[in-house]
């Protein structure tokens, strides 16, 4: 068998790419109503670890790595959100920058996010809730909010939880 081959069998590598194969799931799939990770591991786990007590040799260590890796992404769920919300958090506070900037001048808010760029944004944020795909901000314009000096500015976060910033306000509310 090649090097490299081997190398891959290795109980510590394999829990290694497993581990940080689940955390890039995670970080893409962080907003989905269930995310894929937590459905993996919470059905994966019981039976890798079943299959370390009751397995032998070759797959118990491979039900070991698995049972590892599923472990750590679960305990790593709560984290890496934490951070996704901390990102959206940031990158919409530079939205609302913008929003108001075009407020001053042009006494009205846009009518879409598309009219900040390039004049106030250089380009559109997305949330912090996606690694490959870009998950936009959702904006409700004055015109829809019945109001013409309010706006609603929002992204999703998972398992049915909304968060919404008003104009009105000038607060975060978020609904499950």
């Amino acid at each position: 068998m090649p090097a490299f081959s081997r190398r891959l069998y290795r109980p510590w590598f394999f829990t290694l790419l497993l581990g940080l194969a689940l955390v890039l799931l995670e970080l893409e799939t962080g907003a989905w109503l269930c995310p894929p990770v937590l459905v993996v591991a919470g059905l994966g786990l019981p039976i890798s670890l079943l299959l370390t007590f009751l397995g032998s040799g070759r797959l118990q260590r491979l039900a070991r790595s698995v049972a590892i890796a599923l472990g750590l992404a679960i305990l790593a769920f709560p984290v890496v959100s934490h951070w996704q919300q901390q990102v959206s958090q940031r990158r919409a506070a530079g939205l609302i920058r913008a929003l108001g900037a075009f407020h001053t001048a042009q006494h009205a808010y846009p009518d879409s996010l598309e009219q900040l760029v390039p004049a106030y944004l250089p380009q559109l944020p997305r949330t912090g809730y996606s690694l490959l795909s870009r998950t936009p901000f959702a904006y409700i314009p004055p015109r829809l909010t019945q109001n013409v000096t309010v706006y609603g500015l929002g992204y999703g976060q998972g398992f049915f939880v909304e968060a919404s910033y008003s104009s009105k306000t000038g607060r975060w509310h978020y609904d499950d």
